[in-house]
């Protein structure tokens, strides 16, 4: 499990060591698409338990509190981050992808990059039988009006990072200490159609 701000700080890098391959080859003219390492990376983790808040988020977003009525106690961190949207949580048992991905080679266009984020989990999720989707407004996957996956990204020089969280099988009650996303709907996980997928499938 990896501390959030570690996370933060590895995706920081690559973003930066990414945007210093730009400057390379805007100032020497070098032909970038020969040298993909330096152009794309994909970080997969679980996060130990952690609400980040976004731009976005308002003090009725959560988190509310750290133990419920019923006296389950929730531990975890809060971390402001740059990137859109408002409060989301992250935790053991969420499959969390951190894409950094130089836009520059594709289309850069922010709206486009979350649909095919979006199209990804969709995908992934259909070849595990879970009929997934979207709702015409939100960005993220769900399934029955429940939300399964979460999106955030940011944008620096057209190089990506922050990404997407996908419910395996992640504590829900911690969704309950906040609104997600800002929104009054629910959360689901992978399990709750298909227990036989573990993080190794």
């Amino acid at each position: 499990l990896i501390p959030y701000e570690q996370a933060l700080n590895w995706q920081l890098k690559l973003q930066n060591k990414t945007i210093s391959y730009l400057d390379k080859y805007i100032d020497r003219s070098i032909d970038k698409s020969i040298d993909h390492e330096h152009s794309h990376h994909l970080v997969l983790l679980q996060h130990r338990s952690v609400y980040t808040l976004g731009s976005s988020s308002q003090s009725i977003s959560g988190p509310f509190t750290k133990q419920f009525s019923n006296n389950k106690l929730l531990d975890y961190e809060v971390v402001n981050v740059k990137r859109g949207g408002q409060t989301t949580y992250h935790g053991p048992g969420q499959l969390v992808v951190y894409p950094i991905i130089d836009l520059n080679q594709y289309n850069k266009d922010i709206h486009v990059y979350l649909r095919k984020l979006e199209k990804v989990i969709i995908d992934t999720l259909s070849y595990y039988h879970i009929n997934a989707g979207l709702i015409p407004g939100l960005t993220g996957v769900w399934v029955n009006d429940k939300k399964i996956a979460a999106i955030g990204v940011s944008i620096s020089r057209w190089v990506s990072m922050h990404g997407l969280a996908i419910n395996v099988n992640p504590d829900l009650d911690y969704f309950l200490n906040i609104q997600p996303c800002g929104l009054n709907k629910g959360v689901c996980s992978v399990h709750e159609f298909n227990e036989s997928i573990s993080f190794t499938d």
